[in-house]
């Protein structure tokens, strides 16, 4: 935690804590690498400011937001006022709402103290390249919620996440899965969210997930892998 953040404990706690595997602390951390300019909008004003996430204080539960611009803005931000913050973060739009809960630093120099939100709105585009995985070709992949294990057929794979199939639309039940797949040169392991779920008549169920915290590595084989599956199907 760092200085700043810790300026900001004593306020009022907040009960909304996030996994560091939650695809919302991704999203967070994009924003904070991009240095993305966020919009800030106040409740019942058509008057908005501009300003950038600083950090993410993951094991308390709220993020801390830089003071914002034009300084005018810093006036109108107290603790208790109900916020919209708006932005754009990989050509997706980001959208959620939450409240300043503490304020620090000096007048010239404000940092806020805002609560994770309940839901943010980011509609991932599906702009990735999809390569599918051919008929002769089995990629096998497991998916592990607490004891429990699943074996999934994987039909296309992206640098995004995948669609597979699953015999048993029963076993499906959980949102989230730590997920290992047979990839060429070695398995990947990483976790999973399910976006969507589909019947197939007699074959169970077609699914699509969504990789939630690949490393800068795992990304690297993933490339390859796509790679691999494009020069297949192009013979």
């Amino acid at each position: 935690m760092s200085a700043r953040a810790r300026k900001l404990v004593g306020s009022k706690p907040v009960a909304l804590t996030l996994s560091a595997a939650h695809p919302a602390i991704r999203v967070f951390g994009r924003l904070i690498e991009q240095r993305n300019p966020l919009e800030i909008h106040l409740e019942d004003q058509k008057e908005h400011f501009f300003s950038h996430l600083l950090e993410v204080v993951r094991e308390e539960g709220y993020l801390v937001f830089d003071h914002v611009m034009p300084a005018s803005g810093n006036e109108h931000l107290r603790a208790g006022t109900k916020i919209e913050i708006k932005g754009s973060l990989e050509h997706s739009d980001v959208k959620f709402s939450s409240m300043i809960e503490a304020i620090g630093g000096p007048p010239d120099n404000r940092f806020y103290k805002v609560p994770f939100p309940s839901h943010i709105d980011y509609p991932r585009r599906r702009d990735e390249y999809r390569a599918p995985v051919p008929l002769g070709i089995n990629v096998a992949g497991q998916l592990r919620h607490g004891e429990d294990l699943i074996n999934v057929k994987l039909r296309d794979l992206s640098s995004g996440g995948f669609s597979a199939h699953v015999s048993d639309a029963s076993e499906l039940v959980n949102e989230t899965y730590e997920c290992t797949l047979a990839l060429p040169d070695q398995a990947l392991t990483t976790q999973i969210m399910i976006r969507h779920r589909s019947k197939v008549p007699h074959r169970g169920i077609r699914f699509g997930a969504c990789f939630m915290d690949l490393s800068a590595r795992d990304e690297r084989r993933l490339d390859r892998a796509i790679a691999a599956l494009q020069r297949t199907n192009a013979h």
